[in-house]
């Protein structure tokens, strides 16, 4: 039996799938520099590629499928994408691959600012 997480990653992935078919979630520039760990209890990424709020549900599902992630709210309008982590924190690596798998392009990671 599949638990709520991995239904809930999964789900995000069709639509994402879906998402890519239809023309959504197109590539824009590629990330420059990569930080090799996440300092703080929060991280903020700016996302390209989001043009619907099943984007936005999408990409919130599939990062907060990583594990190390216990939250995550998206700005749609501003393609930022804000994350709060457990005790220990995701690589920047995995969320990187996250979101890049959803059909999005990680743009830049920065600190959160809520």
């Amino acid at each position: 039996m599949l638990s709520f997480r991995s239904t809930v990653t999964i789900a995000a992935v069709l639509l994402s799938l879906l998402a890519v078919s239809l023309g959504a979630g197109c590539a824009t520039q590629p990330l420059g520099v990569m930080p090799e760990q996440f300092d703080t209890g929060q991280a903020s990424a700016q996302v390209a590629g989001l043009s619907c709020p099943l984007c936005a549900e999408s990409l919130i599902a599939t990062v907060q499928g990583v594990d190390g992630v216990e939250a995550a709210s998206l700005d749609l309008e501003a393609g930022l994408l804000t994350m709060t982590f457990g005790k220990v924190p995701p690589s920047p690596a995995d969320v990187a691959r996250s979101i890049e798998d959803a059909g999005f392009t990680l743009v830049s990671f920065g600190l959160a600012t809520n």
